[in-house]
């Protein structure tokens, strides 16, 4: 690579002995974040906003203001996820309110069957996990009387994907 100062241009050759592979710039950003990129996703996942409003916030700040649009134009959601876990560790969401876990499932159970719904623990020890599932009888009805059943989600942006 030779930088020429007064003609304000770079000449970058191929060095000898080394492969024809040749590969667009625009790719390579795509397939590797720059490093700015990467301590943005940190600085706002320290701040723990929801990982969608991370993206959205990254990619507007970069393009906007730091000029690195190509580099962000491919970010995804999951890769702030994953950057996300790493810097603040699993999140625990509140079901009901108590500060330990074991004590809010038990309380968001209670409250559940209280209202009527059908509720049922369960266990995978090949796969180590737990959980528990609910459902309203109407719900169930439905299912039954149909043999399928649409839940929709209204607290979430249902047409918009990254």
């Amino acid at each position: 690579v030779s930088w020429f100062v007064v003609e304000q241009k770079v000449c970058v050759e191929q060095f000898p002995g080394s492969s024809d592979y040749a590969h667009d710039l625009n790719e390579s950003d795509k397939l590797k974040r720059s490093q700015a990129v990467r301590v943005l996703v940190e600085k706002e996942a320290m701040k723990n906003y929801p990982t969608s409003a991370i993206v959205n916030a990254v990619k507007e700040y970069a393009s906007e203001k730091l000029d690195l649009g190509t580099s962000v134009k491919e970010l995804k959601w999951r890769e702030v996820a994953n950057i996300k876990y790493k810097v603040c560790g699993p999140q625990n969401t509140y079901l009901i309110g108590a500060s330990k876990l074991a004590p809010d499932i038990q309380d968001a159970i209670s409250f559940l069957i209280k209202e009527s719904y059908q509720v049922e623990s369960y266990k995978t020890s090949h796969q180590s996990t737990s959980g528990f599932v609910f459902a309203h009888p109407k719900q169930l009805e439905k299912l039954q009387q149909y043999g399928w059943l649409t839940l929709i989600d209204s607290t979430h942006k249902t047409n918009k994907y990254d």
